[in-house]
């Protein structure tokens, strides 16, 4: 069985910048690690244009489309915006550019 590396990404709790760490399999760090639990979001296994991994949370232009990447009903990465129009990021990877996150750059959604 070929074990599948899992990225996650969050905010320290003590001073809010960015980590990432993974898990592999079943096997858990075993340091402990206080992050603001609603900043956590999982790697979607693919990079923007620029060559930076895509996270859920992440606000990506494509085009002249701007949404947040997501996993759709079925598990794919995709991007959605706010009116519930999506695409899928595996179809316009070489076209996505994340320009900010929803934690730290909200504005960005306003004017959708």
């Amino acid at each position: 069985m070929k074990k599948r590396k899992i990225i996650f990404r969050g905010k320290l709790h003590n001073d809010g910048r960015w980590i990432k760490w993974t898990i592999l399999g079943a096997i858990f760090a075993s340091r402990k690690i206080e992050v603001d639990f609603e900043t956590v979001g999982v790697y979607t296994g693919f990079k923007d244009k620029n060559g930076e991994q895509i996270f859920e949370g992440d606000i990506v232009k494509i085009t002249n489309f701007i949404g947040v990447a997501a996993f759709d009903e079925n598990g794919n990465p995709c991007v959605k915006n706010l009116n519930d129009n999506s695409y899928l990021i595996s179809d316009n990877k070489d076209y996505c550019e994340i320009i900010g996150n929803i934690y730290d750059n909200h504005e960005l959604l306003k004017g959708e």
